[in-house]
């Protein structure tokens, strides 16, 4: 599925944030958006899920706009996993990652979804906390347990706000292998906010350079070079190549 969107622009009150971002993300591509605090790559892919509403612009999923399709429907095509969040229901792991599968079955999953569930839970390695209520589990176990939520939706464009943001290194590597397989193995759309250039290099295939609300630079690897990544952060680097992976250092 790919996912369009042209000259949006989005502002907080009177505090533009967007200005008229444009792009087409396509299916089976890992695209990883990058850019200093405060430049809108946050809103931008709440603006892409319709939790937020831009002022002016189209988005499309497969040349449909986001805004005629319904919100059940448009859960079934597409995921969001926030950067941090807020625990309503204590709910067990396996519970809370069956809440996925609400828009395929509503309130009452079958034994299809279950397996799917305990398969998912068992790829995030969070098989031991199953039956752990989401509130007495840590930080970064329960960032595993919302991406493996928003797996359960089965969707065709999957977004995440730093979903590394929260853990350790083990589970860093082990979260953008499996973003990494699922786009790959299932086609499906992955983008993905973060902050970490030498993590995003090594999985993601596609970039998003972005920098006070616009788009600098999109392309694969060929953009992540020395003159944009001095212009998106304003301090010298160096790009280093060693076998197949690539290193920015700062100088």
């Amino acid at each position: 599925m790919t996912i369009s969107f042209q000259n949006i622009k989005f502002a907080y009150g009177n505090q533009d944030v967007l200005h008229g971002v444009s792009g087409d993300l396509k299916s089976g591509r890992f695209y990883a958006i990058v850019g200093p605090n405060g430049c809108g790559k946050s809103t931008l892919i709440k603006c892409l899920d319709n939790i937020l509403h831009p002022h002016t612009g189209t988005i499309e999923l497969d040349g449909v706009s986001i805004k005629k399709i319904r919100k059940k429907e448009l859960a079934k095509k597409v995921a969001y996993v926030a950067q941090t969040s807020k625990i309503i229901f204590p709910l067990d792991v396996f519970s809370t990652v069956l809440l996925g599968r609400r828009p395929h079955v509503g309130w009452l999953p079958g034994e299809k979804d279950r397996k799917l569930v305990n398969r998912i839970i068992d790829e995030l390695g969070l098989s031991d906390l199953i039956m752990r209520n989401i509130d007495e589990i840590s930080g970064g176990e329960l960032q595993r347990v919302q991406i493996a939520r928003a797996l359960a939706q089965e969707p065709s464009v999957l977004l995440l706000d730093e979903p590394t943001s929260s853990l350790d290194l083990k589970y860093q590597i082990e979260v953008m292998q499996l973003l990494k397989q699922v786009s790959e193995n299932k086609k499906i759309t992955i983008v993905t906010v973060i902050h970490d250039l030498n993590l995003a290099t090594r999985y993601a295939n596609r970039f998003i350079l972005m920098k006070k609300g616009r788009i600098i630079a999109h392309g694969g690897k060929e953009v992540i070079n020395e003159e944009n990544i001095k212009t998106l952060y304003e301090t010298e680097v160096q790009k280093i190549s060693h076998g197949t992976q690539t290193y920015i250092l700062p100088v």
